[in-house]
Protein backbone atom coordinates (compact mmCIF):
# COMPACT_ATOMS: atom_id res chain seq x y z
CA UNK A 1 0.00 0.00 0.00
CA UNK A 2 2.65 2.51 0.96
CA UNK A 3 4.67 1.71 -2.17
CA UNK A 4 1.53 2.30 -4.28
CA UNK A 5 1.03 5.64 -2.52
CA UNK A 6 4.61 6.77 -3.10
CA UNK A 7 4.49 5.73 -6.75
CA UNK A 8 1.29 7.71 -7.28
CA UNK A 9 2.73 10.79 -5.54
CA UNK A 10 5.80 10.91 -7.80
CA UNK A 11 3.82 10.17 -10.96
CA UNK A 12 3.16 12.84 -13.57
CA UNK A 13 -0.48 13.01 -12.52
CA UNK A 14 -0.62 12.53 -8.73
CA UNK A 15 -4.03 12.24 -7.03
CA UNK A 16 -5.19 15.02 -4.69
CA UNK A 17 -3.47 14.35 -1.38
CA UNK A 18 -5.42 13.30 1.66
CA UNK A 19 -4.89 10.95 4.55
CA UNK A 20 -4.69 7.34 3.42
CA UNK A 21 -5.74 4.26 5.37
CA UNK A 22 -4.75 0.75 4.38
CA UNK A 23 -6.93 -1.95 5.80
CA UNK A 24 -9.41 -4.73 5.14
CA UNK A 25 -12.69 -3.92 3.46
CA UNK A 26 -14.71 -5.43 6.33
CA UNK A 27 -16.75 -2.84 8.16
CA UNK A 28 -17.68 -2.05 11.73
CA UNK A 29 -16.06 -4.64 13.94
CA UNK A 30 -16.99 -4.03 17.54
CA UNK A 31 -14.21 -3.34 20.00
CA UNK A 32 -15.53 -6.21 22.11
CA UNK A 33 -15.27 -8.61 19.15
CA UNK A 34 -11.71 -7.47 18.45
CA UNK A 35 -10.74 -8.11 22.07
CA UNK A 36 -12.42 -11.52 22.04
CA UNK A 37 -10.48 -12.49 18.89
CA UNK A 38 -7.25 -11.30 20.51
CA UNK A 39 -8.00 -13.31 23.65
CA UNK A 40 -8.12 -16.51 21.55
CA UNK A 41 -4.46 -16.08 20.69
CA UNK A 42 -3.25 -14.28 23.80
CA UNK A 43 -4.96 -15.96 26.78
CA UNK A 44 -3.00 -13.75 29.19
CA UNK A 45 -5.37 -10.93 28.24
CA UNK A 46 -7.82 -10.67 31.11
CA UNK A 47 -10.53 -8.46 29.63
CA UNK A 48 -13.76 -7.79 31.41
CA UNK A 49 -16.77 -6.41 29.57
CA UNK A 50 -19.34 -4.30 31.34
CA UNK A 51 -22.40 -2.29 30.52
CA UNK A 52 -22.88 -1.05 34.08
CA UNK A 53 -23.86 2.53 34.84
CA UNK A 54 -20.61 3.19 36.69
CA UNK A 55 -18.61 2.67 33.47
CA UNK A 56 -20.67 5.02 31.31
CA UNK A 57 -18.29 7.92 31.94
CA UNK A 58 -15.55 6.02 30.12
CA UNK A 59 -15.50 7.02 26.46
CA UNK A 60 -14.69 4.17 24.10
CA UNK A 61 -15.65 3.65 20.50
CA UNK A 62 -18.11 0.80 20.13
CA UNK A 63 -16.98 -0.02 16.59
CA UNK A 64 -13.71 0.10 14.69
CA UNK A 65 -14.16 1.30 11.16
CA UNK A 66 -11.17 2.12 8.97
CA UNK A 67 -12.09 3.84 5.72
CA UNK A 68 -9.72 2.56 3.02
CA UNK A 69 -11.74 3.82 0.05
CA UNK A 70 -8.98 6.13 -1.22
CA UNK A 71 -6.46 3.27 -1.20
CA UNK A 72 -8.90 0.94 -2.96
CA UNK A 73 -10.39 3.33 -5.50
CA UNK A 74 -7.56 5.74 -6.35
CA UNK A 75 -4.43 3.70 -5.66
CA UNK A 76 -6.00 0.40 -6.78
CA UNK A 77 -4.68 -1.24 -3.62
CA UNK A 78 -6.47 -4.18 -2.05
CA UNK A 79 -6.01 -5.98 1.25
CA UNK A 80 -4.90 -9.58 1.38
CA UNK A 81 -6.39 -10.21 4.83
CA UNK A 82 -9.81 -9.66 6.32
CA UNK A 83 -10.17 -8.00 9.74
CA UNK A 84 -10.08 -11.21 11.72
CA UNK A 85 -6.92 -12.44 9.97
CA UNK A 86 -5.23 -9.05 10.41
CA UNK A 87 -6.07 -9.08 14.13
CA UNK A 88 -4.95 -12.69 14.50
CA UNK A 89 -1.61 -11.98 12.83
CA UNK A 90 -1.07 -8.81 14.86
CA UNK A 91 -1.78 -10.50 18.18
CA UNK A 92 0.40 -13.50 17.31
CA UNK A 93 3.21 -11.13 16.27
CA UNK A 94 3.05 -9.33 19.63
CA UNK A 95 2.82 -12.61 21.53
CA UNK A 96 5.94 -13.91 19.79
CA UNK A 97 7.79 -10.62 20.43
CA UNK A 98 6.78 -10.23 24.10
CA UNK A 99 6.27 -13.73 25.47
CA UNK A 100 8.60 -15.74 23.24
CA UNK A 101 11.11 -12.84 23.02
CA UNK A 102 11.72 -13.26 19.30
CA UNK A 103 13.57 -10.38 17.67
CA UNK A 104 10.96 -8.01 16.16
CA UNK A 105 13.12 -7.49 13.06
CA UNK A 106 13.01 -11.22 12.37
CA UNK A 107 9.26 -11.23 12.94
CA UNK A 108 8.80 -8.30 10.54
CA UNK A 109 10.92 -9.93 7.84
CA UNK A 110 8.91 -13.15 8.16
CA UNK A 111 5.60 -11.26 7.97
CA UNK A 112 6.75 -9.41 4.84
CA UNK A 113 7.76 -12.69 3.19
CA UNK A 114 4.41 -14.29 4.13
CA UNK A 115 2.48 -11.27 2.89
CA UNK A 116 4.13 -11.22 -0.53
CA UNK A 117 3.58 -14.94 -0.97
CA UNK A 118 -0.20 -14.53 -0.61
CA UNK A 119 -2.53 -14.03 -3.53
CA UNK A 120 -4.80 -11.01 -3.50
CA UNK A 121 -8.44 -12.09 -3.11
CA UNK A 122 -10.95 -10.75 -5.64
CA UNK A 123 -12.66 -7.53 -4.58
CA UNK A 124 -16.46 -7.27 -4.57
Amino acid sequence: GYVNLLESLISTNPPPMQSVNFGPIDRNMSVENLVRIAMNFFPEIDAKFSNSKENRDITEAKFLDLNSNFAHEILRWSAKWNQEEAIRRTVIWWRRAIIEEIDPIILCKNEIKDYFNLEIPPQP
